[in-house]
């Protein structure tokens, strides 16, 4: 059997365990939905206890990539596109963790990447949503989820989002409205993966036990991110009086790809022609971004796409 075939049937088996888990507990079920802009910029809103307007995820990972793009300075630019910044031994492991600035164009490099990829050829795999306090999280997708959020805005796109609907955790999603589907089987699941015979594509499963001080013990590092938005989100709420369900033992399914480091590689002299001033901030394919002032001590400021104008403001 052949290393390509054998990693298919891993994967499989590790979605047919997840699904054996949630017929024997009922504590969870796959779903899928489409969402547009509107509903991603809402979901990603979280009301601090100051009832902050710009605590919200969309635009603070805009600002951020932006802001350390500036920080970097010309000569950082050159070095990163001839490559001379360590990822690893392989090419799937692009992240330039040899310098900070680095990875930051590499963010960058990613969302215009991303934009122009998902456009002319459609979203190859849905993003995850997953429950974050009183809001929502996208992971894996994170990335992803900025270009399709100015997809949405610029070509009327529709993003493909799957979500593990666990009922401890969000016992009130069936009042924000949206319409889903339940992905019944494991095959049906599979089906949701445009590129699930690509080399790099791994399914990751695992358990995660949240104790009643909220932190957390997880069975695999790539669960880091679903454990934390749980555990978070079972503190958040924790003056509903869940001590009775904690620990809370739940297991968790997600994946990841390398597709897009292959394709970065491939455009990495871009990164010369995203261009800035003080207040205005382009990608190389003309998306432009304003730097605007909120008038809160969340965040002073923040770069919003100019497809937005003052909608959220």
């Amino acid at each position: 059997m052949d290393k390509s075939t054998e990693k298919r049937i891993i994967n499989y088996y590790r979605i047919k365990d997840f699904y054996n888990w949630m017929n024997e507990t009922q504590e969870a079920k796959i779903i899928k939905l489409k969402l547009g802009p509107n509903q991603l910029f809402d979901l990603q809103c979280h009301k601090g206890k100051q009832g902050y307007k710009w605590h919200n995820a969309q635009y603070e990972a805009f600002t951020t990539v932006i802001d350390h793009f500036i920080e970097a300075s010309e000569d950082i630019k050159r070095r990163y596109m001839n490559g001379e910044f360590s990822r690893d031994t392989s090419i799937y492991n692009c992240y330039p963790e040899s310098n900070d600035y680095a990875y930051w164009l590499y963010k960058a490099m990613k969302l215009y990447w991303l934009y122009e990829s998902i456009k002319d050829d459609c979203q190859h795999a849905p993003i995850q949503m997953h429950k974050f306090r009183n809001g929502y999280r996208f992971h894996p997708g994170s990335d992803k989820t900025n270009a399709l959020y100015l997809l949405g805005r610029l070509n009327n796109l529709y993003t493909d989002v799957f979500y593990i609907w666990y009922k401890t955790l969000d016992p009130d999603f069936e009042k924000l409205g949206y319409d889903y589907e339940v992905v019944e089987t494991a095959e049906e699941f599979k089906d949701l993966f445009v590129k699930w015979k690509h080399d790099s594509f791994k399914i990751i499963s695992g358990k995660t036990i949240i104790h009643p001080s909220y932190d957390y013990k997880k069975s695999d590092e790539h669960l880091e991110v679903s454990s934390y938005y749980a555990a978070e989100s079972l503190r958040w709420d924790c003056d509903k009086k869940l001590n009775d369900k904690l620990p809370y033992h739940i297991h968790h399914i997600s994946y990841n790809d390398n597709i897009h480091h292959i394709g970065i590689d491939l455009y990495i002299d871009m990164i010369m022609h995203f261009k800035h001033t003080e207040d205005k901030f382009t990608l190389p394919n003309g998306l432009s971004f304003t730097k605007k002032y909120t008038d809160t001590e969340w965040h002073p400021y923040c770069w919003v796409p100019d497809c937005d104008g003052n909608e959220y403001l």
